[in-house]
């Protein structure tokens, strides 16, 4: 923990850098949904990324559905959900809503005041449609565009702190409602139980918790209620931040740099609510301030009532209210008192009389302003008015009667309490329009404006110790300010607010915090009020009892009597636990009284037979000392005879001591020298194989050799078979040659004899038939026969030619074979 946060300190990154969000991220967040629901909104927190600028440009607009340039809680909430929705499907957007919805109002609250004023601000206008007044000199209530990259920043910083908080509360991670331990506070026990589980958090203030884990719990309980609240939590770890100079303690300071620019000079009169900075700014810098009556700039036409009685009343009552407040201001205990005088506020009665003139049933002119003002509230005439529209039509209204600056800020005061009277005036009716004000609710409605801004009226002069909005109003009321604050609205006309007596006021407290989280919420205030008027059947009280709005008061209220009577209950049981205990301790003390009596005598016992045993023991010591002298004299003269007896041995002994000495040096050497022979051994065996390694290698490789020598002479032998079968081939053919030849040489000799034979007969025909043969004729014979035997003459020694030829080809074919038959049956051998 101790080195992610001083890396945290050394980390000087510029908040232009990409990196501007990451070093927010503690290491704690990535264990659990912290680190799930800010990736849904990291980069709308970059301030530096091109991605971060567009996304919010669009976000802005989701955000801000109806364009007036500024967003409220309850609009953040929505886009809040619809973003995790749309990220993590219905169920898993759903979950991470509700686990981290506690720290949203705590990311607004700090984000709202940021923003300085710009110059248009200050005069109370607003830059977008149906606009609120910027920074008007009254407590802000929303964020603006140049605040909405911060609230990222602030909802990741609360989310990881909220993270750490449950971790603690209920012992383990995250919020389960079923979980009776998950209170939204955390005990002396719970924090001490799970120090060691958020000590590696990041967070420079819990870097000792396992150390110090009581004084760090000591400073966080800063009301010393015995319980840390969140808002506890957050503010001292960010003011440890904040002190440790580390990258979350600059973001949180923007606050209070941004918060000193935007203060405005606190105010306690009686007609006009003026802020100061949430924060407390930067030491040793002035604060700029800002006059709460800064002229305003013009605002569009006011919407114009028709005169009337009421009107005239209204006016007279106006004047007379701004009469009360100058005189009030003038006086010194009006503005140094820590609370409001008893009674309603100037604020309250300009706001009353502009709309209770609107809830009288009998008067004509109240009913022709009513219809007046419902078509102002209607401006698109469809018969029904949604909040928006209200919210808009009373803006306009009071900018109307009070002027724009004081309309504003009467606009603003009350403008928490306009839901409750919307949410009680449009299920009067009934049917299908129960989401919207119709015509036969709008009488109803503002008589729930009157009621329910006197309640939120009285609630303001409690929350945060006095009027005003400061640092302190966080629109909740803690016991400790009710306590000391419920005496000044004990003039309200609320029936519950009179005459409270400090025991009551403790009963009542519990009343009305009906969650049980020890505070008091503007609902559960105005809801118990409320309970209170119909009860007692007040001209309230019968006006509110018409409303459904109120069977859900009815309904929360049993839940809170039976929360009472559950609290009592336990209150009883714990009570009687105690007193169990009370009595177990008791016959605890008893005992342990009477086992430290027995023990006692047991110890004077015990000292007694200590001192008898103690004179035993010095005459058993004096007789030892006497049988030890006379032992001691025998022991000499024994000792000196066997000293002599032992000095023999002794000689003895280093005699043979020294031949065994020279014994073991004759036998170390001869050790050596075996270990010596042992070792050239070992070295001739080394030498030996390495011999014979090299020798296998040698033989190895020869043989390597020998086989690729053989299995070229296996590819010579291949190709001389090859050889051999073309010469026998060719051999064949020779042989085939000389045999045609024979036959040609065999048939040309038959031929011959044949006309040899016909020549000796055609001869021997002409020599016996007597006829003369011509001498021509004879010599061509003669010519032709002595041709004939000349050619057979030439052709029988080319063919003895041919024969001697194919002989010897033969010959040497046949001795070549040989000489290859040898060499395969010499390889086969080997």
């Amino acid at each position: 923990m101790a080195s992610t946060s001083n890396s945290n300190n050394n980390n000087n990154k510029d908040n232009n850098s990409d990196d501007d969000v990451h070093s927010l991220l503690l290491p704690g967040s990535k264990a659990t949904n912290a680190s799930t629901f800010i990736q849904a909104f990291a980069t709308l927190a970059s301030k530096a990324s091109p991605d971060g600028r567009s996304e919010r440009q669009s976000s802005w607009s989701e955000a801000d559905p109806n364009s007036n340039s500024y967003i409220s809680l309850a609009e953040i909430d929505t886009f809040i959900l619809n973003r995790l929705i749309r990220d993590h499907g219905d169920d898993g957007g759903m979950a991470l809503y509700r686990e981290y919805r506690p720290c949203y109002i705590l990311a607004f609250n700090a984000a709202k005041n940021v923003a300085p004023p710009s110059s248009s601000s200050s005069s109370a206008s607003s830059s977008g449609k149906g606009g609120i007044s910027a920074r008007s000199g009254k407590h802000d209530d929303y964020i603006t565009k140049r605040e909405f990259r911060l609230f990222f920043v602030f909802l990741i910083l609360h989310v990881q702190l909220l993270d750490a908080f449950a971790i603690v509360d209920g012992g383990e991670a995250g919020v389960d409602d079923a979980n009776d331990n998950d209170d939204r506070r955390i005990t002396q026990t719970e924090f001490f139980d799970a120090s060691h589980l958020i000590a590696n958090y990041g967070f420079v203030g819990l870097a000792d918790v396992r150390n110090s884990p009581y004084e760090i719990f000591k400073n966080m309980d800063a009301n010393d209620g015995g319980v840390v609240l969140l808002k506890e939590w957050c503010d001292y770890l960010l003011e440890e931040e904040r002190k440790g100079g580390t990258d979350v303690g600059r973001a949180v300071s923007v606050v209070d740099v941004a918060g000193a620019a935007s203060a405005v000079t606190p105010g306690k009169d009686s007609g006009t609510r003026t802020t100061r900075s949430r924060l407390t700014p930067t030491p040793g810098k002035k604060t700029p301030t800002r006059s709460s009556t800064t002229k305003p700039k013009p605002k569009p036409k006011p919407i114009h009532t028709t005169p009337s009685k009421s009107a005239n009343v209204a006016s007279a009552k106006k004047k007379k209210a701004k009469a009360t407040t100058a005189s009030t201001a003038t006086t010194p205990s009006a503005t140094q008192s820590s609370f409001r005088k008893p009674g309603p506020s100037a604020d309250l009665n300009l706001f009353l009389s502009t709309f209770h003139p609107l809830v009288s049933l009998t008067d004509p002119s109240a009913k022709r302003d009513r219809s007046t003002q419902w078509k102002n509230a209607d401006p698109n005439s469809n018969g029904m008015l949604s909040l928006a529209e209200v919210d808009s039509w009373i803006k306009l209204t009071l900018q109307a009667t009070h002027k724009s600056h004081k309309g504003n800020q009467l606009y603003r005061l009350y403008r928490p309490s306009y839901i409750h009277a919307f949410d009680a005036a449009k299920s009067l009716a009934g049917g299908s329009t129960d989401e919207y004000v119709t015509k036969k609710e709008f009488r109803l409605l503002n008589a729930y404006l009157c009621i329910y801004a006197e309640m939120m009226d009285a609630f303001a002069a409690i929350d945060g110790g006095g009027p005003g909005v400061d640092s302190n109003d966080d629109r909740r009321i803690g016991r400790e300010e009710w306590m000391r604050g419920h005496h000044t609205v004990s003039t309200y006309d609320l029936i519950k607010l009179h005459k409270i007596t400090d025991e009551e006021a403790g009963i009542i407290f519990t009343e009305m915090d009906v969650n049980g989280g020890g505070y008091v919420l503007l609902n559960e205030w105005v809801g118990y009020l409320a309970k209170a008027e119909v009860a007692a059947e007040t001209e309230k009280g019968v006006v509110l009892a018409k409303t459904a709005a109120y069977r859900n008061v009815m309904k929360a209220s049993e839940e809170a009597t039976r929360r009472v009577e559950e609290d009592e209950k336990k209150r009883r049981t714990d009570a009687a636990e105690a007193e169990a205990k009370r009595i177990q301790e008791e016959n605890r003390a008893a005992m342990e009284k009477a086992a430290a009596e027995e023990a006692e005598a047991a110890k004077r016992v015990a000292a007694k037979q200590k001192a008898e045993a103690e004179r035993i023991e010095q005459e058993r010591i004096a007789a030892e000392k006497a049988e030890a002298a006379r032992l001691e004299a025998e022991r000499l003269a024994k000792e000196k005879a066997e000293a002599e007896r032992l000095e023999q041995e002794r000689i003895a002994a280093e005699k043979k001591a020294e031949e065994e000495r020279l014994e073991k040096e004759r036998v170390e050497q001869e050790r050596i020298e075996a270990k010596k022979e042992e070792a050239e051994r070992l070295a001739k065996e080394e030498a030996e194989a390495e011999r014979l390694e090299q020798e296998r290698i040698a033989a190895e490789k020869a043989e390597a050799e020998e086989i690729a020598r053989l299995e070229e002479e296996e590819r010579m032998l291949m190709e001389e078979e090859a050889e051999l079968a073309r010469l026998e081939e060719e051999e064949r053919i020779v042989k085939e040659k000389i045999k045609a030849e024979q036959e040609e040489e065999e048939r040309i000799a038959k031929a011959l004899e044949e006309k040899a034979k016909m020549a000796e007969s055609l001869n021997a025909e002409l020599q016996q038939e007597g006829a003369a043969v011509p001498e021509q004729a004879a010599a061509a014979a003669t010519t032709s026969l002595s041709s004939f035997a000349s050619s057979f003459k030439a052709a029988a020694p080319m063919a003895s030619s041919l024969k001697a030829a194919a002989g010897s080809s033969l010959a040497a074919a046949a001795a070549k074979a040989s000489s290859l038959a040898a060499a395969v049956n010499k390889e086969d051998e080997e």
